[in-house]
């Protein structure tokens, strides 16, 4: 019995080494990629206004930039906005499933008598707990 699990331990380590180096590999090729875009978008932005300067001159094309890169700015802050009220709203409509999940919960605790109050506040501990670990998974 003791190999077995022993067996299984092993098993298990590797696979969560395994799983910790990929990870690790992975956050480094990704933030490779992010500096290599970051670069990509440098020169874009250096080019487009190289280009702007011989056709208007450098202030207009400096300003256009810099409009540009407003509007830009504009367009990500609507979208957070956006983003942060669909998230509101969300939150709301958890809430009321939440608070309606709690009753239930309290009420299949109940059952046909009444019980005591620690009964009942040990019952809610345990079910809060379960979903803050539900919560986390979610989220």
């Amino acid at each position: 019995m003791i190999r077995a699990l022993s067996a299984i331990c092993r098993v298990a380590e590797a696979r969560v080494r395994n799983i910790g180096r990929r990870a690790v590999l992975r956050v480094a090729l990704l933030g490779g990629c992010v500096v290599a875009a970051l670069l990509c978008v440098g020169f874009v932005l250096a080019a487009a206004t190289v280009a702007l300067a011989d056709r208007y001159g450098t202030i207009n094309a400096l300003a256009i930039m810099a409009g540009a890169s407003v509007l830009v700015l504009l367009i990500l802050l609507g979208v957070l906005a956006w983003e942060q009220k669909r998230h509101r709203r969300l939150a709301a409509e958890r809430a009321v499933l939440d608070r309606q999940f709690v009753q239930a919960a309290a009420m299949s605790l109940v059952g046909g008598t009444r019980p005591s109050r620690s009964t009942l506040g040990l019952g809610m501990v345990a079910l809060g707990a379960l979903m803050v670990l539900l919560k986390r998974d979610g989220d």
